[in-house]
């Protein structure tokens, strides 16, 4: 009878274990297809998701590897659960949706986490090795453009020690375009990859 209860008692631990609020999750994440749909995932077991002008509340917990999500529908008053499988991988959240009955199922979404605090080591004029006639300008407050003469974009940027996110709106499409970049820095040079497409890599020295 006794080893009956430390099994129990094992097999309720176990269980405990595998549920909760993954730490790794807790914390902002930028949708990489435009970086500006957002999750944020609280310590105690609250959220909100949505574009910064519509954030959403819902509550979430962790099971292994599947994320659930529980919230409010407003339009029927009713509570809805959705649950997905997620990976952390280099430092990309990748969601899948695995709703039974979603006609999305199946689809996947990969969201990078946001800087909070910018790298001020940053902040100035920036050109290309290869051909100095691209820059990329970094303002103090959070803006910048880059280009050759004459054809300059506009984005915002945010940036720590390791990691450049760049958030620009393509007039054009009326979209708007998060990029995420691995940044490292040595003193006057700087080198930057893409963290979406493979073999895109920038050494850029500071001009000013």
């Amino acid at each position: 009878m006794k080893k009956f209860f430390v099994l129990l008692f094992l097999v309720g631990l176990l269980a405990g274990c595998s549920a909760g609020h993954n730490e790794y999750l807790i914390g902002e994440w930028l949708w990489a297809e435009d970086g500006a749909y957002t999750y944020v995932f609280n310590y105690d077991g609250t959220g909100e998701r949505g574009f910064p002008e519509n954030m959403a509340e819902f509550t979430w917990s962790t099971n292994r590897s599947r994320l659930n999500i529980s919230h409010e529908t407003t339009a029927r008053n009713e509570i809805r659960d959705e649950v997905w499988d997620f990976e952390i991988y280099e430092g990309v959240l990748t969601i899948t949706n695995d709703n039974r009955t979603a006609i999305e199922r199946g689809h996947s979404f990969s969201y990078f986490p946001a800087i909070l605090e910018n790298n001020d080591a940053l902040i100035g004029t920036w050109a290309w090795e290869d051909d100095q006639q691209l820059t990329y300008i970094f303002s103090a407050d959070g803006t910048g453009t880059r280009g050759f003469p004459g054809e300059n974009d506009s984005f915002t940027w945010a940036a720590d020690n390791s990691r450049l996110n760049i958030i620009r709106y393509m007039a054009a499409q009326y979209e708007v375009r998060g990029e995420f970049w691995t940044l490292e820095q040595d003193g006057n040079r700087i080198t930057i990859t893409n963290s979406q497409i493979e073999d895109t890599s920038l050494s850029l020295v500071r001009v000013s």
